[in-house]
């Protein structure tokens, strides 16, 4: 069993430097704990692949929100005011996974560390959607939100 609260609020606290550093701050709405099954492991892993690649798009001076509830199965929803994500990363978050041994820029990269994320939401029984919100000057946005099942 996994608190997810409880991991959220540890990975965010790794990235606090780095966030710093690129004044970019964290808000965090995660109420009570929530429990599910899984991998402490490997959901801290998609968690710091999911924030390293906001960190990565993100400009300096914005907010990356955390939201977590519980709507019949637990929710956790993280939305960030970047340049959105491209269609081609999108995919790989969803699973839609592609040859990319082949390339060599730093979009793959992102999409690497994407689908690895979107791969273990899924393994935990969860689902994921991608989102790219209004924009915001010439930013858009993009608002993750993984949802899983029920412990």
């Amino acid at each position: 069993r996994v608190d997810l609260k409880k991991l959220i609020k540890e990975e965010v606290e790794k990235c606090s430097e780095q966030a710093e550093k690129e004044k970019i701050s964290f808000h965090i709405n995660t109420g009570k704990s929530i429990w599910i099954l899984g991998d402490e492991e490997l959901l801290r892993l998609m968690l710091q692949n999911v924030f390293q690649h906001i960190m990565r798009v993100i400009p300096e001076n914005e907010t990356i929100k955390i939201e977590l509830w519980n709507d019949e199965q637990p929710v956790l929803q993280i939305k960030e005011s970047g340049y959105g994500i491209s269609e081609r990363e999108r995919a790989f978050l969803l699973g839609n996974l592609i040859s990319i041994a082949e390339e060599e820029n730093t979009e793959s990269n992102s999409a690497i560390t994407l689908a690895a994320s979107g791969i273990i939401a899924k393994a935990h029984g969860g689902r994921v959607e991608v989102d790219t919100l209004k924009p915001k000057k010439k930013q858009k946005g993009t608002c993750y939100t993984f949802m899983f099942l029920q412990d």
